[in-house]
């Protein structure tokens, strides 16, 4: 005779679908090491990161702003003098230059710098930006390890010489081959 105390075998094919084994508690590993190893590895890209991290490539500076007004057009030519240092160990090339003007009343303005080649002709026909501006700063410009280049841009923006001298501010940015842009402003 059964013994009425005594648990039924186990019988796999008649499983109640209350004890499967499809839960997080079976399914799942335990939380503790899975929190340390998510933990670890949180620490080890953070620090990757940080010591990968790459140090600016280069520094400068927006030594004078200079704008003259265009007769009839209500625009202003504008010459900024840059100066870009290079911090690493290659020599840097940029790849570009232009200016965004920041003005009190409109959105920010942006505005590529005019090609070396028109330099003659805005010069002669504006000797007051003359008297501000050094020789052009280029692209394809190569500034060696350690070393500096120094020049100015012509930039155009489309206000009044009242509204460009009230402006909150101007950034040049000197977009640079293989590193990140260096934004200089004034």
């Amino acid at each position: 005779m059964a013994d009425p105390k005594r648990e039924p075998e186990f019988d796999a094919g008649h499983v109640p679908m209350t004890e499967e084994l499809d839960d997080a508690k079976h399914n799942l590993p335990p939380m503790l090491p899975l929190a340390i190893a998510m933990v670890i590895v949180a620490v080890v890209v953070l620090g990757a990161a940080l010591l990968l991290k790459q140090p600016p490539a280069a520094s400068g500076s927006i030594d004078e702003v200079t704008a003259v007004e265009v007769p009839q057009q209500n625009s202003v030519l504008c010459s900024i003098q840059i100066t870009v240092f290079n911090h690493t160990r290659k020599p840097l090339v940029i790849r570009s230059i232009y200016a965004t003007l920041h003005s009190n009343e409109q959105a920010d303005m942006n505005d590529t710098a005019a090609a070396s080649g028109d330099f003659p002709r805005y010069l002669a026909a504006f000797p007051e930006l003359k008297m501000h501006t050094i020789e052009p700063l280029r692209p394809e410009t190569k500034i060696p390890v350690g070393g500096s280049a120094s020049g100015s841009v012509i930039v155009a923006f489309p206000v009044t010489k009242e509204k460009f001298d009230v402006r909150k501010g101007i950034t040049a940015t000197v977009e640079l081959y293989d590193y990140t842009d260096l934004k200089l402003q004034k």
